[in-house]
């Protein structure tokens, strides 16, 4: 399997089809076409370009010149001018692996990475290569080995760790740019962000421990799509805006959310309505989880909406996801999901209703803890 193939699997897997654009050609409004870095991993202000370049096997061996024509040349100039067409353009339609097709705005992207992976034959000579390149229009552009890049997602997993980690090899790398890319994550894994980058921190790397079955539920995120069955509007596409909130959830948060599941879904067994549960992440985004007796079946899409509303407000922030959890008449749950998004305003009816009689668990700050090393 080649580069660009390899990299697709992984590109649905870890950022989800719904926010991985591959063979990014778009028109612009003059009518001329151009081509984006290979692949784009767009999720909400978070774009990551990422540029393959894979050497092929019957190439010359080592001393010739690939590595600096083809990576730190052709490469980085191909990313370059991804920035420099965001730049340029108001509004890019591209495609996703979904067949879904989207206008990006530049101008809502935050949080940017130009990213060159590449991939050639293993040699008998070892030969370090740069972990970045600089240039002058474009600034830090991160450069990774295939399996190096499949390490990394491996490691973290998440859109939301991964794009933290790139912003954190970002800060580090300029000052060894021949660092193996195990001891820059075993740095990260570590939090020692003021520390100078040394091998040394590979043996972190070893002694990670993922322990994945506490958080991974990226199976319950690339089911959404196929048990929506209202939508916006009749768009199918409504659900991506649910989606790319999970999407930015990293492991700590996902593992609060896994907990809370299974909370919700215990409480299905009683018949009174209990009180609702809430998560606020660094994002600022609202998560609501309720569980709504059997009784209130029918009236469980009002409920969610009102508790989903009543949760963005008393949070005070601009988003919130709510869901539901009822027991069916079958035995089976029931899930319903409703998004709101707005700028929070202060409503003196609202307030002086959860003055009175607010419906929600209290929230609790909670810092998050590092990641799991062996002793």
């Amino acid at each position: 399997m080649n580069l660009e193939k390899r990299f697709a699997a992984i590109a649905r897997t870890i950022f989800f089809s719904e926010f991985s654009f591959p063979g990014t050609r778009f028109k612009a409004k003059s009518g001329h076409e151009y081509e984006l870095a290979d692949h784009v991993v767009w999720i909400d202000n978070l774009l990551i370009a990422l540029q393959l370049k894979e050497r092929q096997p019957n190439l010359p061996g080592t001393g010739d010149p690939w590595f600096e024509n083809k990576v730190l040349k052709k490469a980085t100039r191909q990313v370059r001018d991804t920035l420099a067409f965001l730049r340029q353009h108001d509004e890019i339609e591209i495609e996703n692996q979904s067949g879904h097709r989207f206008h990006l705005i530049p101008a809502n992207i935050s949080r940017e990475f130009m990213v060159v992976v590449y991939d050639e034959p293993q040699s008998g000579l070892y030969r370090a290569r740069p972990n970045h390149h600089v240039s002058r229009t474009a600034g830090l552009i991160h450069c990774l080995h295939a399996s190096d890049f499949i390490d990394v997602c491996r490691t973290l997993i998440t859109p939301a760790e991964i794009a933290d980690y790139l912003d954190f090899r970002g800060a580090i790398i300029r000052a060894n740019e021949f660092l193996s890319e195990r001891a820059i994550l075993g740095q990260f894994l570590l939090g020692a962000t003021a520390e100078l980058p040394t091998e040394h921190n590979v043996a972190a790397f070893l002694r990670f421990r993922s322990e994945r079955s506490r958080f991974d539920i990226r199976w319950f995120f690339q089911e959404l799509s196929k048990v929506i069955h209202t939508t916006r509007l009749g768009d199918e596409r409504s659900y991506y805006e649910i989606l790319k909130e999970y999407a930015m959830l990293d492991r700590f948060d996902l593992e609060q959310f896994r907990l809370r599941i299974r909370t919700v879904e215990h409480n299905l067994t009683s018949s009174a309505l209990q009180r609702p549960f809430r998560m606020i992440n660094q994002r600022g985004t609202c998560f609501m989880w309720v569980a709504i007796p059997k009784a209130l079946f029918e009236k469980r899409l009002i409920l969610l909406q009102n508790f989903t509303g009543l949760a963005k407000y008393d949070g005070h922030v601009d988003r919130c996801v709510g869901m539901a959890f009822t027991k069916r008449s079958d035995g089976l749950i029931e899930f319903d999901c409703c998004y709101m998004e707005g700028k929070w305003r202060h409503d003196p009816e609202v307030e002086e209703m959860l003055n009175q009689d607010n419906p929600f668990r209290p929230l609790h700050i909670k810092p998050k803890p590092g990641y799991l090393l062996d002793l």
